[in-house]
This record gives C-alpha cells, structure tokens and sequence, in this order.
C-alpha cells in the first residue's frame, strides 16, 4: 500500500485560479491533461506520482512544468509537431 505525502506548492494562488479557469473553458483534451498537470503539480504530488496518475512519462511531466515556468500558460499550447508540414495538393480535373 502507497503512502501519499502531499507538499501543497504555496504562494501560486493566482497560478492555480488561471488554471482551473482555463480548464474549465478548453474544450481540447490533450490541453485539459497539461492543465491537470500542473494543478497536480501545485498540489505538491512529486512528477512520478502525476505521471502514474495521467498516464505519461515522467519526463512529459517535467517538460509541462518547465514549460509553464518559463512561458507561463501561453508554454502550454500544443504547437506544430515534429516532421515537415503537410504539402497542398492540388487536384487537377482531367477532361476524358
């Protein structure tokens, strides 16, 4: 049995108001579990326990909170992935 010790992040107040606001308006999943994240995160669970509960790597952890430190909510947005952006392909209407 897991014996849970929480070490509640003080003085984030305004952080964690600005996060439950933005979870409540996002709409997109893989944003709520960043902003799930972070609140776990403020709420003192250490990056292991987070990544056991939503189901990442402990380093994708790391990467949000780092993220949000540096940029704040703004480093949470899910930007262009990795590999070459899609080409437009144009159809051209053959005559027969």
């Amino acid at each position: 049995m897991d014996i849970l010790i929480l070490n509640k992040i003080a003085g984030h107040e305004d952080d964690i108001n600005e996060l439950k606001s933005a979870l409540k308006k996002t709409k997109n999943t893989r944003l709520y579990k960043r902003y799930s994240v972070l609140l776990k995160h403020f709420d003192g669970f250490t990056n292991r326990k987070i990544a056991e509960m939503e189901n990442l790597e402990e380093h994708t952890v790391s990467t949000y909170i780092k993220n949000y430190k540096s940029k704040g909510i703004d480093g949470l947005n899910i930007g262009h992935g990795g590999g070459a952006q899609r080409k437009s392909i144009h159809f051209k209407r053959s005559s027969l």
